[in-house]
């Protein structure tokens, strides 16, 4: 089976480093991106099957635009504090989950996860 893609997208590039090394130790293939603009490049040229993502990046709506790039990918919006206005307005533009900042790597892999399992079971792959 294919590993996981991961396209890790926030503003805090060492917390994107970070988040990416850790899953890619376990298992997952990752990319990262710190704009709007390389988000949607990466999302383009290298059909991930999730993308982590801070809604603020710079460039534009980040959901939005990462929706548009790709209406299949999985979105998972990263907010910087629990606020519920955040969280729904990540929602309707776009993201499938969302995860309050910090978060432990076990329930972002766990959220990552449940979202490749419903994407396959809604599009399976002929074999």
């Amino acid at each position: 089976m294919a590993r996981t893609r991961v396209l890790v997208a926030d503003t805090d590039m060492l917390g994107a480093d970070a988040l990416a090394v850790s899953l890619r130790l376990a298992g997952y293939d990752t990319l990262t991106a710190f704009d709007v603009h390389s988000a949607v490049d990466d999302v383009r040229a290298w059909r991930p099957d999730v993308v982590v993502l801070d809604p603020r990046l710079p460039g534009g709506d980040a959901v939005a635009e990462v929706r548009r790039a790709d209406a299949a990918v999985s979105i998972v919006a990263t907010l910087a504090r629990s606020d519920t206005r955040l969280r729904v307005a990540a929602l309707v533009a776009g993201a499938d989950s969302a995860l309050d900042k910090p978060f432990a790597l076990d329930e972002a892999m766990a959220v990552i996860d449940a979202l490749v399992r419903g994407n396959r079971r809604r599009h399976p792959v002929a074999g």
